[in-house]
């Protein structure tokens, strides 16, 4: 156990040592970890810890607690026909700290977190946000989006391209500092684009350490983090379980390793695929959206990033009703006919916008007039703002004008890898921070 007492709504992990470890167990999938967590009042969690150690030598597992007070403990290591047990107790105290991210139980169109403080949903995209390979620039890009007003990153644990010419911006490309080629899993052939030959029941550790010190410095911020497990699963050897495999038991550890390894940190949201539709299907989706949610103990956001359909405004899995449509046919029309659609399944949930196109951003799909234009009248830094606009004044027809900071919007400033070139962002910017301070 790291401490005698923790935050509330920060974690405490236990570390286990494995001195004889099997070297002819697989540490990821023949071992298992589990603990055991009773409030004062009663309420008993069951989480599951995680290998994290290439040998198996070393596991962590780790709870967040959500009230002030003393917790019991039992932690149990199953491994080889043996069960070792250890069991105590520690103390959580009050802590400033915000807690998870919810729906409002009293204005279901909006979020709030456990503390009760209400969000004003201001997002970016940074997929490859992994693909820098030196750790300073991920915690310098981190901090410059905070103080743009960012609260919320999307980023990718699994992903592999080419060169940025894949979303038409071809200047970003491999180098000594930066790759697009993630590797979660163990790989014959790190490099390799299309032929990695990933053994899927093995993770590479490194990688996820690498995520776990992201999400850590984003906690610091207040920046929640979109957890994203494919980028692109059509793409080279993104998908190692392809549609033959899809769904089963290998792919479910991937899921269950993320949810076992981050579900402790207060500032995550899940995200089951990004463009699953190109990959994937619907049936699939509602399995592992399901799948990831019964995993999580503290039960943080859930969705999938699809495009300007969303099939899923029934499913239970489902915490965000997400979308996908670009330029003016994803603004102000689009976001009231999608709220419409969400409010006749009976069913109030968030509507967001998450991607609508970037500034200075110009690939081959889009939507409206400004498509494909570039230039001043194109994708420029006002016209994006302006669909922002439109966005955030379809939130504002529900909450009570007395609070209306419950109003929702994305505004994306391109990152890429965190930012893509060529963005003038000083106006953009200034206006992200007004319209938060607006709404």
């Amino acid at each position: 156990m790291s401490k005698e007492q923790v935050e509330v709504y920060d974690f405490q992990e236990f570390k286990i040592n494995i001195k004889k470890h099997d070297p002819k167990l697989n540490p990821f999938k023949q071992v298992q970890l589990l603990g055991t967590f009773t409030a004062k009042n009663g309420v008993t969690k069951t989480v599951e810890g995680f290998c994290d150690s290439q040998d198996g030598s070393l596991y962590r597992l780790r709870f967040m607690p959500d009230q002030v007070g003393k917790y019991n403990f039992e932690v149990t290591l199953l491994q080889n026909g043996k069960t070792q047990k250890t069991a105590g107790t520690f103390e959580a105290i009050a802590s400033s700290r915000k807690g998870v991210l919810r729906l409002d139980k009293d204005h279901p169109w909006h979020f709030k977190f456990d503390n009760g403080d209400h969000y004003f949903w201001n997002s970016t995209t940074a997929y490859w946000m992994l693909g820098l390979k030196n750790e300073a620039e991920i915690l310098a890009s981190i901090d410059r989006l905070a103080g743009y007003g960012i609260n919320r990153i999307r980023v990718a644990i699994n992903g592999r391209a080419h060169g940025g010419e894949r979303w038409n911006e071809p200047t970003v490309v491999e180098s000594n500092n930066f790759t697009f080629k993630l590797n979660p899993w163990l790989a014959e052939n790190q490099d390799d684009l299309d032929a990695p030959n990933f053994d899927v029941t093995r993770f590479e550790v490194g990688h996820w350490q690498k995520l776990d010190r992201l999400l850590a410095h984003c906690r610091e911020r207040g920046i929640i983090v979109s957890i994203i497990f494919y980028v692109d699963g059509l793409d080279h050897a993104c998908d190692p379980f392809k549609k033959a495999n899809m769904g089963k038991e290998d792919e479910q550890m991937y899921y269950a390793y993320a949810a076992a390894r981050y579900s402790a940190y207060e500032n995550i949201m899940w995200d089951i695929a990004n463009e699953y539709h190109l990959f994937r299907t619907p049936e699939w989706a509602d399995q592992m959206g399901s799948f990831l949610k019964s995993k999580d103990p503290y039960n943080h956001l859930i969705s999938v990033h699809g495009r300007a359909d969303f099939p899923f405004r029934k499913s239970p899995w489902v915490d965000v009703v997400m979308y996908q449509s670009w330029d003016e046919c994803g603004g102000y029309d689009f976001m009231m006919n999608a709220k419409r659609l969400q409010e006749e399944t009976g069913r109030i949930l968030p509507a967001i916008n998450e991607e609508y196109g970037y500034e200075g951003h110009y690939p081959p799909w889009g939507c409206g007039a400004t498509a494909a234009k570039e230039g001043p009248d194109g994708r420029s830094g006002l016209n994006r703002s302006q669909l922002a606009w439109e966005i955030c004044v379809t939130g504002s027809n529900k909450p009570p004008v007395k609070r209306p900071n419950t109003v929702q919007v994305l505004v994306k400033i391109p990152v890429g890898m965190d930012q893509w070139p060529g963005q003038s962002q000083n106006d953009h910017a200034e206006v992200l921070q007004n319209t938060e301070r607006c709404f």
